[in-house]
């Protein structure tokens, strides 16, 4: 979503709700009845709405702000059909631009949501959703550039020219949105098609129709409730996460294991690599590093890495911990350490692949608000053009997501010396 036209129009829908209630109030002379209360309560509910899901449902706040800003326009339109023959020329005019400035507002609001890149349904959306807007503001600006007499109005609609203006903001503002809307239904519907596709549902007869009907519709339901997109996007993240961790722990064994059957090497040492690889494998599938985190925390866990670390190369390890003010029992958040430990899993790595003799410290220091946790070697450092290799590999990548994820930051840098590599990472972030 477009945060910056999306707030802009959130301060929009804002005036435009304090212009109509000043109106009812204005206008009426009286405390306004129950009855004339229901649109402005509308409207204020649907912007309560639009503010509650902007983050995690777009969809939602963009409808909210729409029918938050429509409900304003057409109630301001009704008051003036009741107020044309009551006020004054001048009071007129000031109503006449509050009913106009609403209805662009409305449209724009619902152009922009047609051309939100999130939301787009098509190529040609954002160009007709431009010329909706410039179409409402152009009668918008005639209207008010000729105002109508009142004795030509009396025997039409009090609106005048006015209410070609609401017609046709009615028009453009329902349409870009029923299309937008409608076209965001169609993944849930290809999905449900699929679905049922899987599970080998045809049509075949008429009785046959009906029941596939009615088990589509279940299914479209299903993949548009929350919940659902919130599994797709577990599921995604879970995808992801166990890509970083096979780069971290099992690719190295594997590439060990090619190495050598490249080089021609012995078959025990070929077997070694190969069953370090199947042992890494196990332990992503019991979790042994989460286990670890959960029993003795995060040292604990680091002085488990360190030790598989050097029995699978030449890397030398050492572990440094800072006493913590807090005291030895307080601890960051769970999902903290786990980032931290997977940093410095993708870390040492990448010493043993670029620095395969290095000597490693890593230094940690915690406590129940912050962490803060850098792994520095002696090997040939990040060239002083930038980082070269690791730039074309996911290993930086991969730690810099693991960081950002729980709210921390990642910085690599050349050593304190000069010599070798730093990585720190810094929650929260630095």
């Amino acid at each position: 979503m477009r945060a910056g036209i999306f707030g802009t129009l959130a301060i929009g829908a804002v005036v435009a709700l304090v212009v109509l209630g000043a109106s009812r109030g204005a206008f009426t002379g009286a405390a306004p009845s129950p009855s004339t209360m229901i649109p402005f309560l509308i409207a204020v509910g649907a912007l309560c709405v639009a503010g509650l899901t902007v983050r995690r449902q777009p969809t939602v706040a963009w409808l909210g702000m729409i029918v938050c800003i429509a409900t304003v326009t057409i109630d301001l339109a009704a008051l003036g059909r009741e107020q044309r023959f009551l006020v004054s020329d001048e009071t007129w005019q000031w109503l006449a631009i509050a009913i106009a400035l609403c209805a662009i507002l409305a449209t724009s609001a619902s152009a922009a949501y047609a051309a939100d890149p999130a939301h787009r349904v098509a190529r040609w959306v954002p160009p007709v959703a431009a010329a909706a807007v410039i179409l409402v503001f152009g009668i918008s600006a005639w209207t008010l550039a000729t105002p109508d007499p009142i004795s030509e109005i009396r025997a039409t609609s009090p609106l005048g020219d006015l209410g070609l203006v609401t017609r046709v903001f009615l028009i453009t503002t329902v349409a870009l949105t029923t299309v937008t809307a409608l076209g965001e239904l169609r993944p849930a519907a290809h999905r449900a098609t699929s679905r049922l596709e899987v599970a080998g549902a045809h049509r075949r007869d008429a009785d046959g129709s009906i029941r596939y009907a009615a088990a589509w519709f279940r299914l479209f339901i299903d993949e548009l409730s929350p919940g659902r997109e919130q599994a797709r996007r577990a599921a995604v993240s879970e995808r992801a996460r166990l890509a970083r961790d096979l780069h971290a722990v099992v690719v190295p064994d594997l590439r060990r294991a090619i190495s050598e059957a490249e080089r021609g090497g012995s078959p025990e040492r070929l077997a070694t690599s190969l069953r370090d690889a199947l042992h890494q494998v196990e332990a992503l599938m019991e979790s042994r590093d989460t286990i670890g985190l959960d029993i003795g925390g995060l040292v604990p866990a680091l002085e488990s890495l360190a030790e598989r670390t050097e029995a699978r190369s030449e890397v030398r390890v050492t572990i440094d911990v800072i006493d913590d003010a807090d005291g030895p029992t307080a601890a960051p958040p769970r999902d903290v350490e786990a980032a931290a430990l997977r940093v410095a899993t993708l870390a040492l790595d990448n010493v043993t692949r670029h620095a395969p003799a290095a000597a490693v410290r890593l230094t940690v220091s915690r406590g129940a608000e912050r962490l803060r946790l850098s792994i520095e070697d002696d090997g040939p450092g990040v060239p002083l053009d930038g980082l070269g290799a690791w730039e074309t590999g996911r290993g930086l990548a991969d730690m810099t997501t693991e960081a950002r994820m729980c709210g921390a930051s990642l910085r690599t840098r050349p050593g304190e010396r000069g010599v070798g590599t730093l990585i720190a990472f810094d929650w929260p972030s630095a």
